[in-house]
């Protein structure tokens, strides 16, 4: 029934949801530009593109403090990632619940994701992204200490699934923001494709260093410690995602991403020196 009617409510919002006022600016904007303006532009987007390249990005990244603070937070971040994948595996083998008590839990799980993912977009858009990732990733520590506290101390199970499901939506309404929006406002036009492609490796990478830890850990701790082991790593990675976010890394939301350098969170005098070298 909950399938039906979500595929009910997709439908009905794909007949009837209107295009932002955004968009219709921009494409009517674009169907008034001249045919030969057109083609220059594509021309000179084609040609800002050809510049890229993961190399050239990866070493732009790091020559620059809000790039090289953004990589270093999503390392923290990612670290966290297994958590999003081993909530079954917590609540059947950690916390001992039942079948009847896991699917009380998984009733509360689709209510908590949509409700936190609500919440973020609500946030990004009035706050800005920097202040969206350090909210969501405090929301989803906070939902993870819950989900673990009631599934282990056997609080409900309604609980539980609530808590569990506002961990993802809070997870990874963060995880957007960082990855797919900061990254790419941080970055000048001809490398923004390729600069987001490091956001992607940095989740392969770190969750594939979770995972071989787990590897090691998993056949000399007990079943019963499973969910206090993902919680080891789920905390430090997400308070060092808040700390880095919060101390190091500016805010994007409202710049201009035509003109964006990347150098604009650079100290005065590394930019000074670019500029001279750039002459």
């Amino acid at each position: 029934m909950p399938a039906i009617i979500g595929f009910v409510m997709s439908l009905f919002a794909l007949l009837f949801a209107r295009e932002t006022n955004a968009f219709l600016t921009k494409r009517i904007e674009y169907l008034k530009t001249p045919i030969e303006e057109r083609e220059q532009r594509s021309k000179e987007g084609r040609e800002q593109n050809a510049q890229g390249g993961i190399l050239t990005a990866v070493k732009f990244a790091f020559r620059h403090r809000q790039l090289r603070f953004l990589i270093i937070a999503c390392c923290c971040f990612y670290l966290a990632s297994l958590g999003t994948a081993t909530y079954s595996t917590v609540m059947a083998k950690s916390a001992l619940m039942t079948e009847e008590e896991i699917t009380l839990a998984l009733f509360l799980y689709p209510v908590g994701n949509a409700l936190f993912t609500l919440i973020s977009g609500f946030v990004s858009d009035k706050f800005g992204r920097k202040v969206t990732i350090v909210a969501m990733s405090c929301s989803a520590l906070t939902c993870y200490l819950l989900f673990i506290f009631s599934g282990m101390f056997k609080w409900t199970p309604y609980l539980t699934g609530f808590a569990i499901g506002g961990f993802m939506g809070s997870y990874w309404g963060a995880g957007d923001t960082i990855g797919g929006i900061m990254f790419s406002e941080s970055t000048p036009t001809n490398l923004r494709s390729s600069v987001t492609v490091i956001n992607t490796l940095l989740n392969g990478v770190m969750g594939g260093l979770a995972t071989v830890i787990t590897m090691i850990l998993l056949p000399i701790i007990h079943e019963r410690m499973f969910g206090y082991m993902y919680l080891g790593l789920t905390v430090p990675g997400l308070v060092g995602a808040i700390v880095i976010m919060w101390l190091f890394v500016g805010e994007t939301r409202g710049l201009d991403l035509k003109t964006v350098t990347g150098t604009e969170w650079d100290k005065p005098k590394k930019v000074k020196e670019e500029q001279k070298d750039g002459e």
